[in-house]
């Protein structure tokens, strides 16, 4: 006879004697466990997954496009809520802020460019408003350009955090 996970292991050696009773009691609470899990848990695994896209810009920053030298691709259907920037305080810039552009498949996700992401003058993060492009689907691509940098000090060390939700399902299997 098997017993859940549940089951110390001493009291299944005491339960080797015992009555039938015990054992349906104990394999009844099993069931019920499991079936706990899968009502429960499972509900659990299924809502919305917060995700962070990291794009970094190492170096003293000059407006370019391209400025990562990598893309990031995109692994499921996603929604883009924000976009974070940040320097650390070596790398504030000085008499302008950094503007950072986006951008989905080569088309930037700032339509309204008032919403890009910008570190003011002597910051060292900012957080854009809402993009106009929010939509992200499987192997879609993310770059990011610098379109403003400091007019003294230019900034340096730029991290683009790109923050998405996703609603997920994970199954349950017993």
């Amino acid at each position: 006879m098997t017993f859940g996970p549940l089951v110390p292991k001493r009291k299944l050696m005491a339960m080797e004697g015992g009555s039938e009773i015990t054992k349906t009691f104990i394999n009844t609470l099993t069931n019920q466990f499991h079936e706990w899990v899968e009502n429960y848990i499972f509900q659990y695994l299924q809502g919305t997954l917060t995700k962070t896209y990291v794009l970094p810009v190492v170096g003293t920053l000059m407006v370019e496009s391209y400025a990562c030298p990598v893309e990031l691709q995109i692994d499921m259907a996603e929604i883009c809520y924000e976009v974070y920037i940040s320097v650390p305080s070596t790398g504030s810039p000085t008499g302008a802020a950094i503007i950072v552009d986006v951008n989905l498949n080569g088309t930037t996700i700032f339509t309204t460019e008032a919403n890009r992401p910008q570190i003011a003058a002597g910051g060292t993060g900012g957080t854009s408003g809402t993009p106009n492009v929010t939509a992200f689907n499987k192997n879609d691509k993310l770059s990011v350009d610098v379109d403003q940098i400091g007019s003294g000090d230019a900034g340096a060390d730029l991290t683009v955090s790109i923050r998405c939700t996703a609603n997920i399902s994970v199954p349950f299997t017993s």
